[in-house]
């Protein structure tokens, strides 16, 4: 860095718009840094409030939770298929002993060496199971959502009432100020009045 004193007229202009712009450029930073920390409006309390309250994020998970259980509470009208395969690799076969008169001989079982099964079962009738299970959800998916915009409800009237308590308390300061001020000035003229 050089210093621009003593060096002509031509760079000491130069050095002093040069310090010019870097003071205009900290000032233009400066005001973007600030510009950026405004006064919060209501609106935009209870936005942030809604969007990031943990209890109405819980809530809404929960109503989210709800109508998957209604999905779920369906399977109970579909029909159910099982599928299984077994296949044994060591053929250890059973014997019988069959005895025909002198002579002795000895008969394997049949067993098969790969099986597959396939089981499929639809409910005809339950008593009314299902239809209750499935009633049972849908209700309870409807509560979830009512729970849901309640908490919502509550995060937002619980940030309206921070938020005019915290303008009502700016606006105490600013009366305090006042009150201190008057009573600063009756006290000097009582101390006037009393020499």
């Amino acid at each position: 860095r050089t210093s621009c004193m003593g060096l002509g007229r031509d760079l000491d202009w130069l050095c002093r718009m040069r310090f010019f712009i870097r003071s205009c450029f900290i000032v233009l930073f400066l005001s973007l840094a600030f510009a950026k920390a405004e006064a919060l409006t209501l609106d935009e309390a209870v936005h942030e409030g809604r969007e990031h309250s943990p209890k109405v994020q819980r809530a809404q998970a929960a109503a989210e939770e709800s109508e998957w259980k209604q999905t779920e509470a369906w399977s109970g009208f579909l029909p159910r298929l099982s599928v299984s395969a077994n296949h044994f690799l060591s053929a250890k076969y059973q014997v019988n002993d069959v005895s025909l008169g002198a002579i002795q001989a000895e008969v394997p079982f049949t067993i098969p060496k790969t099986s597959l099964s396939l089981d499929a079962q639809w409910p005809l009738f339950d008593g009314w199971q299902n239809v209750n299970r499935f009633s049972a959800a849908r209700l309870q998916k409807e509560a979830s959502h009512e729970e849901a915009d309640w908490a919502v409800f509550q995060a937002e009237e619980d940030i309206r009432l921070r938020y005019y308590q915290s303008l009502a308390a700016v606006e105490l300061e600013s009366v305090a100020g006042q009150n201190l001020k008057t009573l600063k000035d009756h006290f000097e003229r009582v101390n006037l009045l009393r020499k």
